[in-house]
């Protein structure tokens, strides 16, 4: 047994006070899943997707790219498209697709892709469940990163729109959003000034980050950090004749230590803060964030636990323990790595990295899915396994994974990328 059979075969987690294995698939939050999610994929199309010789819609296919499991295709005919959405749910007994198919326009990732005469172009693209959760800016963060939130923001649509007048119209919403979040005009317009004046080109770049070789200075935020910096930059010129201190420190904040005994800035009203509090000692209810779009969702704790053993049910996925499988595991990845360590296949240090003494259990918990608009709400299955014993071994896993995602000839990196190579296509008026 090596690490990647330990990983895969000995996922296991708690739920309530029953503790499960997940015997198939890959477990959602484990940093490996994507890795193996974008490989298994890559071999799907290697040979059956992209195989001329069992695809007959394959001479069809413009354009086929793909970000993780999500897939875009271009096709020359309609009728290609559709025997293709019909023919790809034949090729695996495990693996379903879901297809949306549109002469005009289409949703992906976070933009609309539309057709424009004999080229694809973009618009931004707002999921419907997506809700107004910007940083508040009377929250108690650093005061630049409050001030360059908006223009963050303002670039990403101007990135997401190849034209001016749509990137107009989403940058009014936008501006809406943030000052229902409390920001000043004058923040917003400084922000739009600035990001008008941006070239699109540069925003759709692949810029190579320099490295830097400088010192870094961290503090906790308070409300004398500015000052504090202010006076480390009036008085740095008496430390650049010592070595590597030519150049100012980066400057970074993190948080304190205690933040109940900091002063801080309340973004409730009293009534507010006391129905939270209210709510959050029901005993009755769970809070969880949403699948996507950043909501919050309040849901009767009965239902929740229903949705959740529902899952759990389900013997092709998930097998019941009765015991804490943590030492057995633990034992197991020891025994792996000493074989490895004594072959030279990783040093001392990396055998060190792969053994967690005191781990924390798997969590199991669902993401309520409200943008499937269905109640009961159907929830996306999550292992949280952070500080877990299988933790280590799956970022240390994924770490040789990652060169052989990007080498995927359908491998889509992010929006960016996307952008880049739709904008570039020609297709038939």
């Amino acid at each position: 047994m090596d690490l990647l059979d330990i990983v895969l075969e000995k996922n296991y987690f708690r739920f309530q006070n029953q503790f499960y294995f997940q015997t198939f698939g890959v477990a959602m939050g484990s940093p490996l899943a994507p890795s193996i999610a974008n490989l298994f994929m890559a071999h799907l199309e290697n040979t059956i997707l992209l195989n001329p010789s069992l695809n007959m819609y394959y001479s069809n296919i413009i354009y086929y790219g793909r970000f993780i499991d999500d897939i875009f295709i271009v096709f020359k005919t309609t009728e290609a498209a559709v025997g293709f959405s019909n023919w790809i749910n034949t090729i695996h007994t495990s693996i379903k697709f879901t297809s949306h198919l549109n002469l005009s326009h289409i949703n992906f990732l976070d933009v609309t892709v539309y057709k424009h005469h004999n080229k694809l172009l973009v618009k931004n693209f707002r999921k419907p469940s997506d809700k107004n959760s910007f940083l508040h800016y009377n929250s108690f963060h650093h005061f630049g990163l409050k001030t360059n939130l908006p223009f963050s923001q303002l670039l990403r649509l101007k990135r997401n729109s190849s034209s001016n007048e749509h990137f107009i119209h989403e940058s009014l919403t936008l501006s809406q959003e943030f000052r229902s979040r409390g920001y000043p005009k004058h923040v917003i317009k400084k922000a739009l000034i600035k990001a008008e004046k941006t070239d699109r080109t540069t925003l759709l770049k692949e810029s190579a980050k320099p490295t830097k070789n400088q010192i870094i200075w961290t503090q906790e935020l308070s409300h004398y950090s500015k000052h504090i910096i202010q006076i480390i930059k009036k008085h740095w010129h008496l430390l650049q004749d010592i070595s590597g201190c030519d150049k100012l420190p980066i400057f970074g904040n993190r948080r304190t230590k205690n933040i109940s005994r900091q002063p801080y800035h309340s973004n409730l009203s009293e009534l507010e803060r006391t129905t939270l509090v209210k709510l959050s000692n029901l005993k009755e209810v769970v809070w969880k964030p949403a699948d996507k779009g950043g909501a919050i969702v309040l849901l009767n704790k009965r239902d929740y636990i229903k949705e959740v053993n529902l899952q759990l049910s389900n013997s092709k996925f998930y097998q019941p323990i009765a015991t804490d499988p943590t030492k057995h595991i633990q034992s197991l990845i020891r025994v792996v790595c000493q074989e490895g360590l004594s072959m030279g296949f990783i040093s001392s240090s990396t055998f060190k990295y792969l053994q967690n003494d005191f781990p924390r259990i798997p969590i199991f918990y669902i993401l309520p899915k409200i943008h499937k608009g269905i109640i009961p709400l159907p929830g996306r299955p999550i292992i949280s396994g952070s500080s877990s014993v299988l933790e280590p071994v799956a970022k240390y896993l994924d770490s040789f994974c990652q060169p052989f995602v990007s080498l995927c000839d359908s491998y889509i990196k992010d929006t960016k990328h996307f952008i880049n190579i739709v904008e570039n296509l020609k297709i038939e008026e």
